[in-house]
């Protein structure tokens, strides 16, 4: 059967290896999206739990969900690939659009396409 070769690796090697990797790729930003997610509903959560405990008589406990509230909104969860490159849902159509234009780019070099 004949293999084509580039740069000594067969075709089926790169395309494994380009396939793997876009599937780490979306895993880990499905993850991180996914944690975002839950985040916000935390903090949804949070929001209605001070709104019930506050409506009645201050109480310690209406205190401490105040304080927890204002942490969360002041620290919220981040997900950083580098110091700049922060996850957000924006990210998400502009890594897959790139590494399609990878794999596009990989076939027509091979001349597959």
């Amino acid at each position: 059967m004949f293999q084509k070769h580039i740069f000594g690796f067969s075709f089926v090697n790169i395309v494994y290896v380009q396939t793997y990797l876009l599937g780490c790729t979306i895993a880990a930003i499905y993850g991180g999206q996914r944690l975002l997610n839950e985040g916000l509903k935390f903090q949804r959560i949070i929001s209605k739990l001070t709104n019930t405990l506050t409506t009645d008589a201050p109480s310690p406990v209406a205190d401490a969900v105040t304080k927890l509230q204002l942490f969360v909104k002041i620290n919220p969860i981040r997900i950083e690939y580098t110091k700049k490159l922060v996850l957000k849902m924006h990210l998400v159509p502009i890594i897959l659009s790139l590494s399609a234009t990878y794999i596009i780019t990989i076939l027509q070099f091979t001349h597959v396409i």
